[in-house]
């Protein structure tokens, strides 16, 4: 039995499981349309993972998850350790200091759905080394140029981009963060998460919701409402896979931006 170092609050699953995504790093299992995470020990918590104290994770098969108890050929244990992964709706967010505090941290990334965020208007493509690349930024300035209510801009946003998690949906998540968190409502976006193809980003936006975060977004949306957000906050976030903290710090501006009436662009190059 492997010794469980923390457990998310949404593991949900029971009988047999099918293996979506594996690396020695983390492994993603299916359960009826919601996926757990499973990580090795330098892994970060997610509401639907599991960190298990191991180096890596053994490639698993035959998965099983009854109640509390994982069985797979490779791993073993039982959820414990459970998380508070929770923050609910407040009226105390004070919305133009959350976006000055978070500004500074923005920049065009290539990859990233921040870059056709901040992008000036009339400056075209950005520079990339595919044609897909550009394709999918000018899909992503379209969506936003176009805008509409925020569950119009979150449909067109969905599976746009590239990773494990599409920059849209990271960038979804970051929008209904902080839609949540000043009691605004996520109307229309349900509806396009339960028809997102994608089960893992599916399991993530599910959660997302339901106002359950991974560790890194929930530590930096709990010290927005204190007034205590730093660069160590926003950087854990930033750290979060290839482009993910980025894109949800992207739909984290994007919103503060329309709730505060400002014009969110890079500044134009010298």
């Amino acid at each position: 039995m492997t010794d469980v170092m923390v457990s998310g609050p949404r593991i949900h699953g029971k009988g047999r499981g099918k293996v979506i995504h594996y690396s020695r790093r983390a492994v993603n299992v299916e359960f009826a349309g919601r996926v757990v995470t499973i990580m090795n020990r330098n892994g970060t918590v997610t509401p639907s993972g599991v960190v298990l104290d191991v180096p890596f994770i053994e490639m698993p098969s035959e998965c099983t998850l009854e109640g509390k108890a994982f069985h797979s050929d490779g791993i073993c244990f039982t959820i414990r350790n459970v998380m508070d992964m929770h923050i609910g709706a407040s009226s105390t967010l004070d919305i133009r200091s959350a976006l000055n505090v978070l500004l500074p941290f923005a920049f065009p990334l290539r990859g990233s759905v921040m870059s056709a965020l901040l992008r000036q208007p009339g400056s075209g493509t950005v520079q990339a080394l595919s044609s897909l690349e550009n394709a999918v930024f000018d899909d992503e300035v379209a969506v936003l140029e176009r805008g509409g209510d925020y569950g119009t801009v979150a449909s067109g946003m969905l599976g746009k981009g590239f990773g494990l998690t599409p920059s849209g949906d990271d960038f979804v998540v970051g929008m209904i963060a902080i839609l949540r968190l000043i009691g605004r409502s996520t109307g229309g976006m349900a509806e396009a998460v339960a028809a997102h193809g994608d089960t893992f980003s599916r399991t993530m936006l599910t959660d997302a919701l339901d106002g359950f975060y991974s560790l890194p977004l929930l530590a930096l949306l709990k010290s927005l409402l204190s007034g205590t957000a730093s660069g160590r906050e926003v950087g854990q976030l930033l750290s979060t896979g290839h482009t993910s903290g980025h894109d949800t710090l992207a739909g984290m501006l994007y919103v503060l931006g329309r709730e505060a009436g400002r014009s969110l662009h890079a500044p134009s190059p010298p």
